[in-house]
């Protein structure tokens, strides 16, 4: 009897983890991270490409549907301390960012459709007259299930 049991456990457990990728299961995680020190390299800024260092807080999140679709959305926020590529001035000050993205089977006929999108807010010194740096991005992405970008756009407010 105690074989049977254990044989009928076995075989039920194989059908379960045999079936299980055919039921995908829905699921979801946080990370949140304090004084993170990341290198900014961003060089082809379409207001003023930087390279150096920020200090950042952030949270990012992701998530799975049953479907297959995935969800993904950050936040980091923190300060910087950067030399403008092109005329060597330094700058610091602080950021924002806010970017996501979709990855949906059902948001098209044909099969999955990618989205992504963000927002970026800057607001520095540069610390050899003090005047005011300020930029603002917003930027979005559609990709087609055949790989074609159907709509792009990036709309940049560069003061300084």
């Amino acid at each position: 009897m105690r074989r049977r049991l254990l044989a009928l456990a076995a075989a039920v457990g194989l059908a379960v983890a045999i079936a299980a990728p055919a039921q995908a299961r829905a699921w979801s995680t946080t990370v949140t991270f304090h004084d993170a020190v990341i290198p900014i390299s961003d060089t082809e800024d379409p207001c003023a490409a930087a390279v150096g260092w920020g200090n950042v807080n952030g949270v990012m999140h992701e998530s799975v549907a049953a479907n297959g679709s995935y969800h993904w959305t950050g936040t980091l926020t923190g300060d910087f301390d950067v030399t403008i590529v092109d005329s060597g001035r330094q700058a610091t000050g602080h950021f924002t960012v806010w970017f996501g993205g979709n990855d949906n089977v059902v948001a098209a006929d044909d099969g999955t459709m990618i989205l992504f999108w963000q927002t970026l807010a800057v607001h520095g010194t540069y610390s050899d007259d003090g005047s005011d740096v300020r930029i603002n991005i917003v930027e979005q992405l559609r990709i087609a299930p055949d790989g074609t970008v159907t709509l792009w756009f990036l709309k940049a407010n560069c003061h300084d």
